[in-house]
């Protein structure tokens, strides 16, 4: 296993290969769980998953801190990777910590009993996981291996996308299907992840008991990313505090391609992380603008072939894989397709500013964007139905994303008039 995992003829080529599986396997798992349940006709379930699933999403925000494009882009090796690996126990916890007391508030207002909190607290374990070995496949990239980190995380899928699969419908058991899929998990990490532990340069593995600079450092990275998480996700908690089960189910699949499209992003945001911060670094500002310009457009197409498609076939599709009545969606699904291409680009706009270390000043416009998405989710939904949910979601996020786009260009081109940064 370890020859398969280090050994590569184009280093390069592998990453980009393994990356793109990787980031696939993650983007569809979520649609194959939730079609397994579905199937079976198990609603309840359904509607746990989709909630599960989401706060297992941005909890992990959580967990990850923003410390892995901060760790990959750490030109000067300013922390040492055990540094990067304490503070991600610390997040760890907190991430925990975060889930039981939703768990907690949920059961008080009525909105969770115990099956749906044991649910979340183990698909949260789930994700914990796969958070503190994030920091072990950060190093590796920072040492130009993604490579090896891209085929653990994508065997690691596979055998959670098997495991879950088989064990729900052998089961038909939401709770058992996760504790046994997070047994496999552990197992599959730690395994893997041990295998190829000689890989990481011996230099950088001693201990400057630095973790509460990075956790000051990464704190603005880390609100930014919860915050952009919650607004992520705010329309599938609007709905399942005002909703049904079937209609969270049923909002929850046609939510899927905003997951799909920011996921498929990693495709091209990961392996790049490395080049651009060696632009930047460099002073090479028209290649990094040029890089950046071919990202933009790249996703713009592929948001312009999925509400085509969308509204060609999509509905007919989703209908077909989930036995759920979804024609009243059509116009929904072509406006969250659209509201997903618009998050792929703020999360691209966060990795640039990472690179940059302009991070906190990212921070404050996408906290008002949070604010406004927290205040405004529950009463647009009750006015405007799904609909007006959809639009209001994508005109917040629209806003987002011009403003990041603005504090950008203005620091690119305050660069490029000046060279106080070259070395």
């Amino acid at each position: 296993m370890k020859k398969f995992l280090v050994n590569a003829r184009d280093i390069e080529k592998s990453a980009y290969i393994w990356n793109a599986i990787a980031c696939t396997s993650n983007s569809v798992q979520s649609f194959i769980f939730l079609m397994i349940i579905s199937r079976y006709e198990q609603i309840t379930d359904a509607s746990i998953f989709i909630i599960a699933y989401t706060l297992g999403t941005l909890l992990s925000c959580i967990g990850k801190y923003g410390v892995r494009n901060y760790q990959i882009s750490d030109f000067e090796q300013e922390f040492s990777y055990l540094d990067y690996r304490n503070v991600r126990i610390i997040t760890i916890i907190l991430m925990m910590l975060s889930g039981g007391v939703y768990i907690g508030v949920s059961a008080l207002s009525g909105n969770c009993n115990w099956y749906k909190g044991a649910c979340i607290l183990c698909f949260l374990a789930i994700k914990a996981v796969e958070v503190y070995e994030d920091v072990f496949h950060g190093q590796l990239q920072r040492e130009k291996r993604l490579d090896v980190a891209a085929k653990i995380l994508s065997i690691r899928m596979f055998f959670l996308i098997i495991v879950f699969g088989a064990m729900y419908v052998l089961t038909k058991n939401l709770l058992i299907t996760e504790l046994i899929s997070l047994i496999s998990t552990i197992v599959v990490s730690v395994g893997m992840n041990y295998s190829v532990k000689d890989v990481v340069s011996k230099s950088v593995i001693h201990i400057r008991k630095n973790k509460y600079e990075i956790l000051k450092k990464c704190f603005p990275l880390a609100l930014t990313t919860v915050i952009m998480g919650y607004i992520a996700n705010m329309p599938k908690f609007a709905v399942d505090t005002l909703a049904n089960d079937y209609e969270q189910t049923c909002f929850g699949v046609i939510f899927m391609p905003v997951f799909v499209i920011g996921l498929l992003g990693n495709y091209l945001f990961n392996p790049l992380v490395g080049k651009l911060s060696d632009y930047w670094k460099n002073c090479e500002y028209q290649l990094f603008i040029k890089k950046i310009q071919q990202i933009i457009m790249l996703v713009a197409l592929i948001v312009v072939f999925g509400v085509a498609f969308g509204e060609v076939a999509g509905i007919i599709i989703l209908e077909k894989i989930y036995l759920l009545d979804l024609r009243v969606y059509n116009v929904e699904l072509a406006v969250l397709i659209l509201s997903g291409g618009i998050l792929a680009l703020i999360n691209f706009n966060i990795i640039i500013a990472t690179i940059m270390r302009k991070q906190k000043e990212l921070q404050n416009e996408i906290l008002v964007g949070g604010i406004v998405a927290f205040c405004g989710g529950q009463i647009v939904l009750e006015r405007f139905a799904v609909l007006g949910l959809a639009v209001f979601y994508f005109l917040v996020l629209l806003c987002i994303w011009v403003a990041n786009c603005v504090l950008i260009y203005r620091e690119m081109n305050r660069c490029e008039k000046s060279d106080i940064f070259c070395k």
